[in-house]
């Protein structure tokens, strides 16, 4: 049986897709947000009391700019300003001149969400939207990252993909979790839907990453990587050889399991014509769970190929925390 996902009035009643009234609603209201920071405040701190010593300002990645870090790197001659204790006094015994040391600073290294929000992601059949679900690992993450005080930085992987940078503290965290819980129209409301579009590839914003993120960078990618395939292995190989990358595999569980809700339309995910079958045929339930798994196994053989640990999160899944990896 082929790859299939559930389509018509039961993907619309019973999957959780806002209808007209609520598609300018936020994924998550600002009650949500503060409560995923609760949260992740709340991890980092029993992070932090299984350690012997927590200094959130250090990290194991060089930075690329001198300061009054850990490491010498360098002596240059003094210039007014300096502190006399930076003064290189051995330096001066040997050669008459006023040196000051230099030092490579260390700081933790930056962290970068992909969040996928395209329109595969905008469904859902249980508690919420695997959209919804990334929207709250996301901003988990983002809020963890605060607390660590580790620069922030994302994309919103959509129609026209957004990038935000430079982000930093708590006001980052916040704006970065407020772009992925930004209004979500689902497919029915999307502009051009019906129409041939394609939608936006998962290659594209990978290669960027690849070419644009300093070395060391932790990057999250957060989706149910519907369009992920062999031809995307050597980039995020070479993605993961510079970063140390994540891979979060967002499923609803009706992509485990079909449920047993009488007669559906089935859609196969390569555009074939629409099927009607009985979900109440327990031999066919069991053909699309076996079809079903192989397809989310080989998505997640694909990334681990690549070398990025993969861990699966139902969209229906509330504590989260024990399931995301936090920076």
């Amino acid at each position: 049986m082929s790859w299939l996902q559930t389509v018509s009035a039961w993907r619309r009643g019973r999957g959780g897709v806002a209808g007209p009234a609520g598609v300018q609603a936020p994924l998550l209201d600002e009650a949500d947000l503060r409560e995923l920071a609760r949260r992740a405040v709340l991890v980092a701190a029993g992070a932090a009391g299984r350690r012997e010593a927590d200094y959130p300002q250090h990290g194991e990645v060089h930075a690329r700019r001198l300061g009054a870090g850990l490491d010498y790197e360098e002596s240059r001659p003094f210039q007014p300003g300096d502190e006399p204790r930076f003064i290189n006094w051995r330096l001066l015994a040997r050669t008459g001149e006023h040196y000051v040391k230099v030092f490579r600073e260390e700081r933790r290294p930056g962290v970068f969400l992909l969040v996928d929000r395209r329109a595969g992601m905008r469904f859902g059949t249980r508690r919420r939207l695997k959209v919804t679900q990334a929207a709250r690992a996301a901003a988990l993450i983002a809020f963890a990252a605060a607390r660590a005080q580790t620069g922030l930085g994302g994309v919103m992987l959509e129609a026209r993909p957004r990038w935000l940078r430079g982000l930093m503290g708590e006001a980052g965290a916040y704006t970065l979790a407020r772009a992925a819980t930004a209004p979500c129209l689902p497919p029915q409301h999307l502009p051009g839907a019906g129409h041939a579009a394609a939608p936006p590839a998962l290659a594209a914003p990978l290669e960027v990453l690849r070419a644009s993120l300093p070395r060391g960078t932790r990057i999250y990618l957060i989706s149910d990587f519907a369009d992920l395939d062999a031809t995307l292995v050597p980039t995020l190989l070479a993605l993961s050889d510079a970063h140390a990358v994540q891979a979060l595999h967002i499923v609803d569980a009706a992509e485990q399991a079909l449920p047993a809700v009488g007669p559906l339309w089935l859609a196969p995910a390569a555009g074939q014509a629409a099927r009607y079958v009985n979900t109440d045929d327990a031999a066919l339930r069991a053909d699309y769970a076996q079809a079903a798994e192989a397809c989310l196994a080989g998505r997640e053989s694909l990334l681990r190929a690549a070398g990025i640990p993969c861990r699966r999160l139902a969209a229906e899944t509330e504590a989260i925390e024990r399931e995301v990896p936090l920076p």
